[in-house]
């Protein structure tokens, strides 16, 4: 069957050849197959299977060995490809060919066939991953392996093509199922959408669309409603009946609890205690608004507020929880609340609050299928939204899992905030924010996360109400997220980007004719066309300035590093570069007033564009309003010299690129921040909030003169659940360059994992070590079928989180935010290797100077600071090994200072008491951490 005559090829029963081939490598010249597995698939059926091992000719790499399970010696022993090439061709003619990922599957045996003498591939083909991708949007992965994990079909032998080709069947036949139960009015828009996915994907979408509206159609799902042709979940938000103002006592005593409690939950004394604890801090009438309560993960800490808050939230009155993430938000609302709520009299009702950005605005995804885009990745996502619309309430995008929203597209669906609504529209009333707003206002418990409760700093009005109460969960990393939300940054390509893509956007010949009828709009986007051209020539002026600069006193930039910009370097700079300083900030304000009066000038006149005007000059003034932004981080980051205010510049020589930062540190105080003088009565918790007895760093950290602490008692068993080892022959690093203490490491890390086949996450405070660590294991492990993640190496932090999470035989390797910043689930990571003791380095610029400016305010930079924070992060990294009773872990320090130093000693001393530290050789502890796991 030809390729390029498709014409009707599925109106008489096709048959899907559903392929996996497994190959010496990727090169179709130099590589070769090594198995081919092929299912056969009819009216949704497997009906025949064939899979054969093939003899490559060539030696296969030692990685694919023991990533198929394909020995040489097995390989020897099967038929050449020449063999077999004739049954295989034969056998896939009159098919239509499918893969997950068929651009490698189709051209890579299509080589291989014609390289035996037969014609190539001529056949439609249908690529399985795109087609996951559209029709379970919310899938956290589309590797075959977790598609098959998350649908429990039977993956005996991942990476081998029958196993594979297999799976890959029942996933197809998944997939037909889904696209059946599809209402018409969405099967019809994504027919409109799919010509441009891979060969024949778009077609095998369309055909299945056809033969379904030759049936006699199914009426609407009563779940569902159509606006506008789009077919969206209709919205529901369930209230208790329960009265909210029941007067119903709090449970003090612990017979009252029991009472309450029955069957559905264990009394714990340590959960009771700390339930007492709350009620009293948020009921009792006292001066003091603050109060940290420290219990153990696995101790009941959630229950141990959710109880006490379910007798006094009022939606009047709502309790707001902060939390550190997305899962833990999630946490709360899908499994925590729910379970409290039946046990409690007054029930909790929640919304989760998040900021605007996170969810699809309807009416400007709708707009984009009214101007169509024929590229595939554009309408790819089109499409992916529509299905998703049939599942979702919400529509909060994080729902799709995606990685990271790069795209253009993505930019012109996430929602703006309400008032950029049109109340014309016909998805006004469906609006997904708008609705979660309105749920605001019914709900007695707040959930959000801690970088948007600190972004109310920054917000022109505060989305989150007044209130009594708040609840600061995992409170230990609210100092890193409020100096997160402190600190700007801006890429230095970034800047030229914005300027080119908003003259272009300018120029469009749509929106500049009807600018023309506009005589003022018309001479004020004149003036501001103007100034960006300006900005694009003094910018470019600048930055070749500034690299001089930084040449003169830094010497050679050609390795990445950080560089201070202080108000004594910039003094030191020529008297030229000032003077273009203060042209570029100039240049940027005059262009932030234009802007603002064009705005003014189209608000004022906006009932008289049309709907696709909108469009247009809701495109030009979001790309104008960066310039506020641009000109107040520039005037900061050129101009304001405070002592609090840090400033850097990041040199990426290989990107050619750089970026400049700015941190304030004031901004970590509480009382600078405006949301904390909105809350009558403040509770933190987490399970790591003290050093030894005392709160006085954690009270340091938030600008805080003092922080009441209770403790609730240790519920695990550490002398049977975990281990400190240290090696006693572990190098000092100080006496050893980089290079010969990085394959002390990398030696450890690859006898460890010889030892013990789990997960491993190494923590680093060098990313030039931690990649030459990298550089020395991964071939020798991916080898062995280890999957290393390298931290800067192997993708986004994000997708290595998300690789790691999935994978039974990983290795993560992390520095910086791994120390302190990650989620990982529990029994994720059993075995933790700190290279280093967890110091942050004392020469970046950043904590240069804020050793510096805290010396100025009279503290000592090391005992204040540099000492207790690493000893947190030695508490928070036990707490990852050790979260319910039934974990087991081991943590390894690498660094024998732990044990030598006074100040060493101290941080053990944060260790429970209970706790084995066990200082030994290595190879001791190689054999008692395989003895003490496997117990």
């Amino acid at each position: 069957m030809n390729q390029e005559k498709e014409g009707d090829w599925m109106s008489h029963a096709p048959i899907y050849a559903v392929v996996d081939i497994e190959t010496t490598g990727t090169d179709t010249y130099e590589d070769r197959m090594i198995q081919f597995g092929c299912v056969l698939v009819e009216n949704g059926k497997i009906v025949s299977t064939f899979a054969t091992d093939i003899n490559p000719g060539i030696r296969i790499p030692a990685h694919i060995e023991q990533l198929t399970g394909i020995k040489n010696s097995r390989a020897k022993k099967a038929p050449y490809l020449e063999d077999v090439a004739y049954t295989i061709h034969q056998l896939l003619d009159g098919c239509i060919f499918v893969a997950h990922n068929i651009n490698f599957d189709y051209h890579f045996l299509s080589k291989e066939l014609e390289r035996c003498g037969l014609p190539k591939l001529r056949l439609p083909g249908i690529d399985t991953v795109e087609l996951a991708q559209i029709f379970f949007p919310t899938s956290p992965s589309f590797r075959l392996q977790d598609l098959a994990d998350q649908f429990a079909f039977t993956h005996t032998n991942p990476h081998q093509a029958d196993s594979d080709a297999y799976v890959t069947a029942e996933l197809l036949i998944k997939i037909e199922k889904k696209i059946q139960t599809l209402p018409l009015v969405t099967l019809e828009k994504l027919s409109e959408l799919a010509e441009p996915l891979s060969m024949n994907t778009g077609s095998f979408i369309q055909q299945m669309v056809a033969v379904i509206k030759e049936q006699i159609p199914l009426p609407l799902n009563e779940k569902l409603q159509v606006v506008s042709g789009i077919a969206l979940r209709k919205k529901e938000h369930k209230l208790f009946s329960t009265k909210l103002y029941e007067e119903t006592g709090y449970p003090k005593s612990k017979k009252e609890k029991e009472k309450l409690f029955q069957s559905k939950m264990m009394y714990r004394s340590g959960q009771a205690k700390m339930m007492n604890a709350v009620y009293k801090h948020f009921q009792t009438e006292s001066e003091e608004k603050n109060l940290a309560l420290e219990a153990s993960t696995g101790s009941g800490k959630t229950f141990g507020y959710l109880l006490p808050i379910s007798y006094f939230a009022r939606p009047e009155n709502p309790v707001v929880i902060s939390t550190v993430s997305i899962l833990l938000e999630n946490q709360l609302l899908n499994e925590a609340i729910p379970k409290i709520n039946r046990v409690v009299p007054k029930k909790i009702q929640p919304v989760l609050l998040k900021s605007y950005s996170h969810y699809l605005d309807l009416e400007r995804f709708y707009k984009t299928l009214q101007q169509p885009q024929k590229q595939k990745m554009f309408c790819l996502f089109q499409m992916k939204l529509l299905v998703w619309l049939l599942e979702t309430d919400s529509g909060d995008l994080d729902e799709l899992n995606l990685i990271k929203r790069q795209h253009p597209f993505w930019q012109e669906v996430t929602h703006k905030g309400i008032s950029h609504l049109e109340g014309s529209s016909a998805f006004y009333e469906e609006d997904f924010y708008l609705f979660l707003k309105r749920k605001l206002t019914q709900s007695n418990v707040i959930i959000v996360n801690h970088a948007f409760l600190c972004q109310e700093n920054f917000r022109k009005e505060f989305e989150l109400p007044q209130s009594d109460y708040l609840i600061i969960d995992e409170a230990h990393h609210l100092p890193r997220i409020m100096q997160e939300s402190g600190t700007d940054k801006v890429y230095e390509k970034q800047f030229s980007r914005w300027v080119s893509d908003t003259l272009a956007v300018q120029s469009e010949p749509k929106l500049m004719h009807m600018l023309l009828s506009e005589k003022k709009e018309y001479t004020e986007i004149t003036l501001i066309n103007h100034v960006l051209e300006e900005l694009e020539e003094c910018y470019e002026e600048f930055i070749a300035l500034l690299h001089t600069e930084l040449v003169h006193t830094y010497g050679d930039l050609a390795v990445d590093k950080e560089r201070p910009i202080s108000a004594t370097w910039f003094s030191q700079t020529s008297l030229i570069f000032q003077k273009c300083c203060k042209e570029f900030i100039n240049t940027l304000l005059d262009g932030e007033r234009l802007v603002e009066n064009f705005s003014e000038q189209i608000e004022k006149n906006w009932a008289k564009y049309t709907v696709e005007e909108h469009y247009l000059l809701e495109i030009l003034l979001e790309k104008l309003s960066k310039i506020t932004s641009y000109y107040q981080f520039f005037k900061k980051f050129l101009t304001d010299w405070r002592l609090s205010l840090v400033k850097w510049i990041n040199i990426e020589p290989k990107k050619r690129n750089a970026t400049f930062y700015t941190s304030d540190l004031a901004s970590v105080s509480l009382e600078n921040n405006s949301w904390y003088t909105r809350y009558k009565k403040v509770l933190y918790t987490s399970g790591t909030l003290t050093i030894g007895k005392s709160s006085k760093y954690l009270a340091r950290s938030l600008g805080l003169d003092r922080l009441p602490i209770k403790k609730i008692p240790e519920m695990f068993d550490y002398q049977e659940q975990a281990r400190v080892y240290i090696p006693t022959d572990a190098p000092n690093r100080l006496g050893n360059p980089d290079h010969a203490y990085a394959h002390y490491l990398a030696d450890c890390l690859i006898k460890l994992v010889a030892y013990e086949k789990r997960p491993l996450l190494g923590l680093f405070t060098s990313h030039e070590v931690l990649q030459e660590v990298y550089r020395l294991i991964h071939r020798t492990l991916e080898e062995q079928g280890w999957e290393i993640l390298a931290q800067g190496i192997s993708g986004t932090n994000e997708k290595l989180l998300k690789r790691f999470k999935l994978s039974e035989k990983a290795i993560l390797l992390g520095a910086d935010s791994f120390w302190d910043g990650i989620d990982l689930p529990s029994s994720t990571v059993q075995i933790m290797v700190m290279t280093r003791l967890p110091f942050d380095a004392p020469n970046r610029p950043f904590v240069k100077a804020k050793y510096h400016y805290l010396e100025a305010l009279g503290q000592s930079s090391f005992y204040n600071e540099a000492l207790p924070k690493a000893t947190m992060r030695l508490r928070q990294g036990l707490g990852r090994l050790i979260r319910t009773p039934q974990d087991k872990g081991v943590l390894l320090i690498l660094d024998q200072r732990i044990i030598q130093k006074k100040y060493g000693q101290k941080m053990l001393k944060a260790f429970p008491e209970s706790l084995p530290v066990i200082d030994t050789p290595f190879e001791n502890i190689l054999s008692e951490i395989h003895c003490f796991l496997d117990l």
